[in-house]
């Protein structure tokens, strides 16, 4: 993550959440983040400096968005329960009448429908 000229950088939770689930934690589990800076002076002749490691321990959720409609790649699944446990739920939205369930399923996107 790039800092640009300002020393400082500040996440919000929903960054660090995100960066949890991409990292394959998942929702309702504690997850962790091994994390260092590294400082250096563009076109400076010195080497950039690196910071020890420091592990964070986050828990990721899942984010509920009510939409009035909603469009989703990847493949659909008809019953979610034969396959919720082979991937990991990313993200679930209400769309009208139904409860949409985003699952990345070995690094491909599929999704559910559950009427509500």
């Amino acid at each position: 993550m790039q800092t640009g000229g300002n020393p400082r950088q500040t996440l919000t939770v929903a960054e660090v959440n995100t960066m949890l689930l991409k990292l394959g934690s998942a929702p309702g589990s504690a997850g962790q983040l091994d994390v260092r800076v590294k400082s250096e002076i563009t076109g400076s002749p010195v080497q950039p400096v690196l910071s020890g490691t420091s592990t964070l321990t986050g828990t990721p959720y899942v984010v509920t968005v009510q939409y009035s409609s909603l469009f989703v790649p990847g493949t659909y699944l008809p019953r979610l329960g034969t396959r919720q446990s082979t991937g990991t739920v990313v993200g679930e939205a209400v769309a009208g009448k139904y409860l949409v369930t985003l699952l990345s399923v070995r690094g491909n996107y599929t999704y559910a429908l559950t009427k509500l």
